[in-house]
Parts: structure tokens; C-alpha cells; sequence
């Protein structure tokens, strides 16, 4: 967690925010916080980055529910072990009914290794980007459709505008769903900071010009 970037706020995104938000998001949803990032979260480095993004007005609530789960009366062990636990049952499958699926094509099509897995397969070949093999996730994971954003935004990518369309489509269904299954408040939150992101990226007043800056 020491390597994220500490602003002092976001006062108006631009493309690098984008891509720094969208970066975060993908590793806070590709795995769930060890002790250390949990220690960072609540009081070090990245406790930084979450006033940071609690600065932009419509994430303020999303971030607002992650700190409320983080600050209880446990040690880091356990708060990480309290977060780890409902990331398991929402994102895993372990939770049964109650599991949130991370993949875009179970929320557009019912199903894993849908339409939508073959589509962010051929959108990333495309651009000459992979999921890594360690990774063992289906391209359609919200960790590498986010990750996808991030790069091509970093990359000047025009497709930066059409994958946070893509992530529009499906991630208000997920945090919805997030909402009402999880128990401990913190993924609750973090979804909640996501569709805020998402929302900005794709409705904000001068996105087409903001966007189309970068690949000039």
C-alpha cells in the first residue's frame, strides 16, 4: 500500500486521476487486504489516498462506510481476517446465495465465461495486453476490466472512454448487490466508491473533451 499516490485531494479528475482510481479499484477487488495493507488503510499511507478520495464529493459516502468498518475497537489481524472473511463469501462463491459475482458476464448474461468473457478477451488482444497466468482470472474480472481502464488511460488510449461504458453497464447491478449481501460494510463502501468513479468517467460534464485530451 506504500506505493500509492497521496494527493491532497482531487479537485478536478483528469485523465492520470482516472487512471490512478481505476488502478486502486482493480487491486482492492483483486484480493482482499492482508494485515499490513489493513495497518496502511486505517492509519498509514493509504489512510492518505482514502481522504483523498473521500475529497471528491461523490465518493465521500462510499469511502465514508469503508473507514466506519475499519474503525472498530480490533487490531489489524483481526479487522484484516473480518474483511478477508466477506470477501471470500461475496466474491468467491463461498457465501452460496449471497456471493456477488466479479464478473461481468454473469451480470449481462447469467452466466461465467460468457459473451462478455470473449469480448474483453479480444478488447484486450487487441491492445496487446494479457490477464497474467498467476492471476487465474477470466478476462472479464472487475479486477482486470478495471486494470484494462487504467492502462489504456495511461496509454492515451481512445478505448479508455468505451471500457468505462463497458464498466457502466454492469457495475450499478453490482454494487447494488454489494449493498445488501455484505456484512462487513468495507466492500459495501468500496463498490459504492466504484460506481461513483465509474459514474464520473462516464457522465461528467466534458468527458468527451477530458478523455479525448489525452491522445493528443
Amino acid at each position: 500500500m506504500n506505493d500509492l499516490p497521496r494527493p491532497a485531494a482531487f479537485t478536478e479528475l483528469d485523465p492520470g486521476d482516472l487512471s490512478a482510481l481505476s488502478a486502486w479499484l482493480s487491486a482492492l477487488f483483486a484480493a482482499p487486504p492482508d494485515r499490513d495493507a489493513i495497518a496502511s488503510y486505517r492509519r498509514g499511507p493509504a489512510a492518505e489516498w482514502l481522504a483523498a478520495v473521500a475529497s471528491i464529493p461523490a465518493c465521500s459516502e462510499g469511502v465514508a462506510r469503508m473507514r466506519q468498518a475499519l474503525d472498530v475497537e480490533a487490531d489489524d489481524a483481526r479487522v484484516a481476517a473480518r474483511v478477508g472473511a466477506a470477501y471470500g463469501l461475496l466474491f468467491e462463491g463461498i457465501g452460496g446465495p449471497k456471493t456477488v459475482s466479479p464478473y461481468e458476464s454473469v451480470h449481462r448474461g447469467g452466466r461465467l465465461f460468457g459473451g462478455a468473457t470473449a469480448e474483453m478477451e479480444a478488447i484486450l488482444a487487441a491492445h496487446d495486453l494479457s490477464v497474467a497466468a498467476a492471476a487465474h482470472e477470466a478476462a472479464d474480472h472487475l479486477a482486470v476490466e478495471l486494470a484494462t481502464a487504467a492502462r489504456l488511460l495511461t496509454e492515451a488510449e481512445p478505448a479508455a472512454a468505451a471500457m468505462f461504458d463497458r464498466l457502466q453497464n454492469w457495475i450499478p447491478d453490482f454494487a447494488a448487490a454489494c449493498a445488501v449481501a455484505d456484512s462487513s460494510g468495507f466492500w459495501a463502501g468500496a463498490a459504492e466508491t466504484l460506481l461513483a468513479i465509474v459514474g464520473l468517467a462516464t457522465r461528467q460534464p466534458g468527458k468527451a473533451e477530458m478523455l479525448d485530451a489525452i491522445v493528443h
